[in-house]
């Protein structure tokens, strides 16, 4: 069954989400800097106003994936705090120095998440490591329930060749998460070079906040600070139609392949 995640980074976000008709949210805050820790009070309302799994990314800072013992039981915490606030699961990505994934932290959150009887989930950290299939694979075996992976290029277009033998050596021990720039344009092109049935998306359209007009004052250093990105409902809901549509369309060939064959 085709899953479409929707990357969201507030309250409203995973509403227009929902609305939109995803089957998951991942929830975040900041996503201009690549997704950090939401708030528990982000998570609660959002469980409130929603019908539909809610992953909390766990990552306290930019600038890479290894993380000092301060901030690895900051983590920890976040992980304990989210999880008791109702998130259904935890994406977290953690490495050593030298970008191989740090199994023994790995771990300790893995452990954590299954606990509370929830999905553990490694993001797009996997995909800077020296091997993301090997990488996936150790992910696998430490028992993690899905990766997100754009099969570490930039783009999910760029990487189908990766996430197809990722897909191929791992596809019945761990779900695989496609990602990277996959919008409506192109998710029937990514759908029909794939196995893979679930993908998360970012589909924002510009709002934009009155509240900073001719201000002087930048708190960003941008002169843009008025507009923000907004997940956009409408977006989500042409995605979803067009991934269900071409998931059945290649449903079906496979069906009628299988009935001549």
């Amino acid at each position: 069954m085709l899953k479409i995640e929707i990357c969201c980074c507030s309250v409203d976000d995973a509403v227009q989400a929902y609305h939109g008709g995803a089957d998951r949210v991942e929830l975040n805050s900041c996503l201009e800097a690549g997704g950090l820790t939401p708030s528990i009070g982000s998570l609660e309302v959002a469980k409130q106003k929603i019908e539909i799994p809610i992953i909390a990314m766990v990552r306290p800072r930019t600038g890479g994936f290894c993380y000092t013992h301060l901030e690895f039981e900051a983590m920890k915490r976040d992980t304990y705090a989210l999880l008791q606030a109702g998130a259904d699961g935890i994406a977290v990505g953690i490495l050593k120095e030298n970008g191989m994934i740090d199994t023994a932290r790995m771990k300790e959150i893995l452990e954590i998440c299954h606990s509370f009887h929830k999905e553990a989930v490694c993001h797009r950290a996997i995909d800077v490591t020296p091997d993301p299939i090997v990488a996936a694979q150790t992910v696998a075996e430490l028992g993690f329930d899905r990766i997100l992976s754009s099969g570490g290029k930039q783009r999910c277009i760029e990487g189908i060749q990766t996430l197809n033998e990722m897909y191929k050596c791992l596809g019945t021990k761990i779900e695989i998460l496609a990602c990277g720039s996959i919008r409506p344009n192109n998710l029937a092109q990514i759908i029909s070079q794939t196995d893979i049935h679930q993908f998360h998306m970012s589909l924002t359209s510009t709002i934009h906040d009155t509240s900073m007009e001719n201000k002087d004052i930048q708190f960003n250093g941008v002169s843009y600070e008025s507009d923000y990105k907004q997940i956009d409902c409408h977006i989500v809901r042409e995605a979803v139609k067009i991934g269900r549509e071409q998931f059945h369309q290649f449903c079906f060939f496979l069906g009628l392949m299988a009935g001549i064959c």
